[in-house]
């Protein structure tokens, strides 16, 4: 498992799988690998590979354990039910992605992640009030912690015509992901130079991932930015 670790943590997919694979060859009912081979194949972009790794750890533990309570039970539970929920809401299945999500929260009720997921869902079903809420306590949560809620958030409120409030979220956002990229290369070229370089090479390819997102909301913030004062909405 800890080899598997490090080697997704590399986004190194196969080798990782190999090792996740090995830990259930030892213990078939071993759950972190199950939920770490999962967690892994979304990053690579495998969701039906994930999706049957996720559902067979769910059907590993069918039932919440009798007091006293495991809260690692939990939180695994919790894991798998928010990566469904992110692949159901990639295939627009919004119905399954919001069952997913709330069965997340019922086992960790501030999961943040997983709240950010129903924001997602109510936005797209065009319950923006509700959306709203749920992007509220995301960032009561974690001020700093979550960008894409401000990000979404300030379209949300652009979209209703108040641009300065919308504005106030983008400019948050951008500020968030530009402190992540920074930190993010200064941590590869750490790794890099005491020889680290599959680590350094993942940590870039967070970065790319942060700055695609970045530039996205400076797209949106120029455009709000030229209809502010005119209530005018085009999207």
């Amino acid at each position: 498992m800890a080899l598997g670790d490090y080697y997704a943590g590399l986004e190194e997919t196969e080798k990782a799988l190999d090792q996740y694979h090995a830990a259930t060859n030892s213990n078939p009912k071993y759950y972190p690998a199950f939920l770490s081979a999962g967690t892994t194949l979304v990053t690579a972009e495998r969701p039906e590979q994930a999706e049957n790794l996720f559902n067979a750890a769910l059907q590993l533990e069918p039932n919440k354990p009798h007091p006293p309570f495991n809260v690692a039970d939990f939180a695994a539970d919790a894991q798998v039910h928010y990566y469904l929920g992110n692949i159901w809401l990639e295939r627009g299945d919004l119905g399954k992605a919001r069952a997913d999500f709330d069965s997340a929260i019922r086992d960790i009720s501030n999961y943040a992640l997983a709240i950010y997921g129903l924001g997602i869902v109510s936005y797209q079903e065009g319950k923006l009030d509700e959306a709203l809420r749920h992007l509220n306590q995301v960032i009561q949560l974690g001020p700093r912690e979550y960008p894409n809620a401000y990000f979404v958030r300030g379209g949300i409120r652009a979209d209703r015509g108040q641009f300065t409030e919308g504005l106030s979220d983008l400019d948050l956002a951008i500020e968030i992901y530009r402190e992540q990229a920074t930190a993010l290369d200064a941590k590869a070229k750490v790794d890099e130079k005491n020889g680290f370089t599959r680590r350094a090479e993942g940590e870039r390819r967070r970065k790319a991932h942060i700055e695609s997102t970045l530039e996205k909301a400076l797209q949106v913030k120029k455009t709000v930015e030229a209809l502010k004062g005119t209530g005018v909405w085009p999207f």
